[in-house]
């Protein structure tokens, strides 16, 4: 009986070792991150090129997507200045 546990482990799918249960790294597109922060398209590109905005994840030929982990923390990060700026009035 091992030996064919051994068999069906070595075919189990490379993404079925990840586990995905407790992040929230899941691929948004362009729409939904421009809903959920608020910037253009034009804005997020000035911002990435600048270094201030996460990068994109290349999906496929001219398709793009950013990892909601990323962009959470970069709205924590927005919100912890705009926190910091008001204490410091």
């Amino acid at each position: 009986m091992r030996r064919y546990a051994a068999q069906d482990q070595a075919k189990a799918h490379p993404a079925d070792q990840f586990d995905n249960s407790s992040t929230s790294d899941r691929i948004m597109l362009d729409p939904e991150v421009k809903r959920v922060t608020g910037l253009s398209s034009s804005t997020r590109w000035r911002e990435i090129r600048e270094k201030r905005f996460p990068q994109p994840i290349p999906i496929s030929r001219g398709r793009r997507g950013w990892l909601q982990s990323e962009i959470e923390v970069w709205l924590a990060q927005r919100i912890a200045a705009r926190n910091t700026r008001e204490v410091a009035a």
